[in-house]
């Protein structure tokens, strides 16, 4: 029988740093445990910031030659629906000011709508106060939650802006 127990700290082990510093040289995977179950995965912070940054390039690899509403479409449902993009900055996507400085998007790039939306309340969702749709069809789904992605993109006035935001969220 295989025990986990090296595997397992509880918030009382880290009185005793030592043992801490023996599992992690020993294991590759330490779960720290709250209220009798394992609740956070402790890894080196090199490796989480070249995990996420990783996961992110991974995203955004091959994607950056198709057209620039492709390009974004394609970049941002992967992100948001994998939840690479962290919860607070997706509420800012959701914020027109936000939206203009970090993208130069005239829109919000997010509209959260509810989660059973029907086709028809998708449809009125995504149009703007004079019938102009201005967002995908397609919701994205991630916290628990449904959005629709702004479609409005122009190579010359989005792609710098674009690039430079996925910087900032490779090194978050």
């Amino acid at each position: 029988m295989y025990s986990f127990e090296k595997q397992f700290i509880s918030l009382g082990d880290f009185k005793e740093p030592e043992r801490i510093r023996e599992l992690i040289n020993k294991c590759s995977n330490i779960y720290l445990i709250v209220d009798y179950e394992p609740k956070y995965a402790l890894v080196p912070i090199e490796e989480a910031k070249e995990t996420k940054e990783t996961k992110v390039k991974d995203v955004v690899e091959g994607k950056e030659e198709k057209k620039i509403g492709k390009y974004i479409k394609d970049t941002l449902f992967d992100l948001i629906e994998k939840e690479l993009i962290p919860f607070e900055e997706v509420e800012r996507l959701k914020d027109k000011k936000y939206s203009k400085k970090a993208l130069n998007s005239n829109y919000p790039v997010l509209k959260e709508i509810s989660n059973d939306a029907s086709e028809e309340e998708v449809d009125k969702a995504k149009r703007d106060e004079r019938g102009y749709g201005r967002y995908y069809k397609t919701p994205i789904k991630a916290y628990g939650r449904t959005y629709l992605l702004v479609s409005q993109w122009v190579e010359n006035q989005h792609r710098k802006y674009f690039s430079k935001w996925i910087e900032t969220l490779k090194n978050r």
